[in-house]
């Protein structure tokens, strides 16, 4: 599977948490985002990707980390034994 695919896969994934596209819309509201349920069935549909400017709010709302829905721009995961060693050895 492609990562384009992962992607697609994980904000299908994001917004099956959130209870579908409405509910997702409506939750992002909130947050003062208007993206309509519409807008976010034309992503899902033409790119498959999550908005980058969204994905932030999307991964507080449902719990789908940002390095699953965009590692194309937050990166992929990090270890988190990969990251104590780093930060010990900066120390």
């Amino acid at each position: 599977m492609s990562t384009r695919e992962q992607m697609k896969e994980t904000f299908e994934r994001a917004i099956s948490e959130a209870g579908g596209q409405s509910e997702l819309s409506r939750k992002l509201a909130v947050f003062g985002v208007q993206l309509s349920q519409q807008m976010i069935s034309h992503h899902l549909r033409s790119s498959g990707l999550c908005p980058a400017e969204v994905v932030l709010k999307v991964e507080a709302l449902t719990g789908v980390s940002r390095h699953d829905l965009r590692p194309d721009v937050f990166g992929p995961k990090v270890d988190d034994s990969a990251a104590l060693l780093a930060q010990k050895l900066a120390a």
